[in-house]
């Protein structure tokens, strides 16, 4: 690092953003396709509601542009009325609850 010029490591951190914004943008699509598809499954009881929504993960708990990038996606998608309903939360260990929570659904339906 300390051999590199200041113009290229400016790059390599432009390039990174562009990767980080890529990635949160798609995340952000994504909440919004599941929530979309759960408005129409719920004959619209989805939107207008206030919605959490948890996510786990290191690049959204310690890299707050990624966050930033999400939730400008989810805004730009569903338009400042109905984003102002979505929140994004961070959730510690949300893969083993969301885990535990589908293993319970799916038990129901086994029965």
């Amino acid at each position: 690092v300390t051999d590199s010029s200041l113009s290229a490591r400016k790059i390599v951190t432009e390039v990174c953003d562009t990767i980080v914004k890529r990635g949160g943008r798609l995340a952000g699509a994504g909440i919004v396709g599941v929530l979309q598809k759960m408005e129409e499954d719920s004959e619209g009881q989805i939107f207008g509601q206030r919605t959490v929504v948890a996510l786990d993960g290191g690049l959204y708990e310690h890299y707050p542009q990624y966050q930033k990038y999400m939730k400008e996606a989810v805004s730009e998608l569903l338009g400042p009325e109905m984003s102002r309903h979505v929140v994004i939360k961070h959730s510690k260990d949300g893969s083993g609850i969301g885990a535990s929570l589908l293993a319970a659904a799916n038990s129901k339906y086994v029965q």
